[in-house]
């Protein structure tokens, strides 16, 4: 096995080790997290081949959030999480669209506005075949040009939260939303009420319409959903990048500033947050992950 190779794996160990060693190990943990990294492998595999597609086609992305900073930290994925997201400029979306339902392995598919009317996110969700993306999928997340005027460029994200919600409330999953407790499970429920005399079609168009600045081309850019105002880069910062090898076979793209954008999210972006909240986000994604797959097959059988 190759080094780096035998580094992600140290990894996994170790938080693993840790754990069973703790006095707050759950039952069975080492049977979850065997079975956690399956999903962590699966995961990654579509990224792969996300990657693949995007470099055959010249599309421009980059590893983003938990996902860089497990590229950073581990050399992979963080041990404890399974998730993965891209940042792709929203001008190469409809590219983007096309290059997948093109060259994309026929192991994988997505989930999208232009292929599901339903669709409740207006990223793309990418899955393997055989499991729903409410759990197990790659987040692609869009970025849009933004105005550099931070006024004008608040009031721009509040609009594109409110009409990439409206998508959340009528069509999500609430099966799949995470909620721990009853009373915030409700509000989504009630919210779902009020959106449903609203008519998608133009909410998408007025969508569509703010997201029609090149993030690549302009000196700040947001996230194009709900997460708008929460999420601003100096576009420069983002889409200057360079190829991080993770194995012998493998490469993925991350921004040559990372350092500068993961301190800006996280602060001390080295910092392992403590054990007991570690073992919460393994039980929590793994018992999602086991719907999702149970789900799936109980549709396909029908």
């Amino acid at each position: 096995m190759k080094k780096e190779e035998n580094n992600l794996l140290k990894s996994n160990k170790e938080f693993l080790n840790e754990v069973l060693g703790s006095n707050i190990c759950p039952d069975n943990f080492e049977k979850i997290y065997s079975e956690f990294q399956e999903y962590q492998k699966l995961t990654l595999k579509a990224l792969f081949a996300f990657h693949n597609v995007c470099e055959k086609n010249k599309i421009p992305y980059i590893v983003a959030y938990g996902s860089l900073l497990g590229l950073i930290r581990n050399n992979g994925q963080i041990p404890w999480d399974y998730d993965v997201d891209v940042l792709v400029p929203v001008e190469k979306r409809e590219q983007l669209v096309k290059c997948l339902n093109k060259d994309l392995p026929k192991e994988f598919y997505i989930n999208d506005i232009s292929n599901n009317k339903k669709c409740p996110h207006v990223s793309i969700r990418l899955a393997p075949v055989g499991y729903l993306t409410d759990a197990l999928h790659v987040d692609i997340f869009f970025l849009t040009g933004a105005p550099s005027d931070e006024k004008k460029r608040m009031k721009m994200a509040k609009k594109l939260r409110i009409v990439s919600l409206i998508r959340v409330y009528k069509y999500r999953n609430i099966k799949f939303a995470g909620y721990k407790k009853p009373k915030a499970k409700f509000k989504m429920i009630l919210k779902r009420i009020l959106v449903l005399p609203i008519p998608i079609k133009p909410i998408l168009k007025k969508y569509y319409s703010l997201c029609q600045n090149s993030s690549m081309n302009s000196e700040y850019s947001i996230r194009a959903d709900a997460a708008s105002r929460l999420f601003v880069y100096k576009s420069k910062d983002v889409w200057n990048t360079v190829l991080k090898k993770i194995d012998s076979n493998h490469e993925l793209r991350i921004p040559i500033n990372y350092e500068e954008i993961l301190t800006d999210q996280y602060g001390d972006y080295n910092k392992i947050p403590p054990l007991n909240q570690r073992i919460q986000e393994v039980l929590h994604s793994y018992n999602r992950l086991i719907r999702s797959k149970i789900e799936d097959n109980e549709k396909s059988s029908k």
